[in-house]
């Protein structure tokens, strides 16, 4: 299992063990320096299973499509 997909996968299980739901992702990055970057999804339904939370997630840390402005 990946690392991403292991990350998914618990972050499923903390949100129905809360009884919770998200409605989307961010992923924020603090990087030296000071500078921050931040990228975030909304999903159309609240869900807490890490099925509907992949594509979102991947959609957060895969690289652009070529030729996509970034």
């Amino acid at each position: 299992m990946t690392v991403r997909r292991t990350l998914i996968v618990r972050l499923g299980q903390l949100l129905r063990r809360r009884g919770q739901a998200a409605r989307g992702l961010r992923l924020t990055l603090h990087v030296n320096g000071g500078a921050t970057w931040e990228i975030s999804h909304r999903m159309s339904e609240a869900s807490a299973h890490h099925e509907d939370l992949r594509p979102l997630a991947c959609r957060l840390t895969d690289p652009p499509a070529s030729g996509a402005a970034g």
